[in-house]
């Protein structure tokens, strides 16, 4: 993270767990809770929020956010 952050990469959230996928047979209480997990990880490792979201193997469900 510090490699990163020094060179001023931009960080986007990818999931907490690759065998976590989210799609439509997710619950939106877990979807909300993985993301949301992922998001604030990233967010202590680094100091900021995640500029994006690109969940693991283009998993997604029709409530993931853009």
């Amino acid at each position: 993270m510090r490699h990163c952050r020094e060179r001023g990469c931009e960080i986007i959230g990818h999931g907490i767990s690759a065998s976590q996928l989210i799609n439509s047979t997710m619950s939106e209480a877990a979807e909300r809770d993985s993301i949301q997990t992922a998001m604030e990880t990233l967010t202590r490792a680094t100091g900021q929020p995640p500029v994006g979201w690109f969940g693991p193997d283009y998993g997604e469900s029709a409530r993931t956010p853009p």
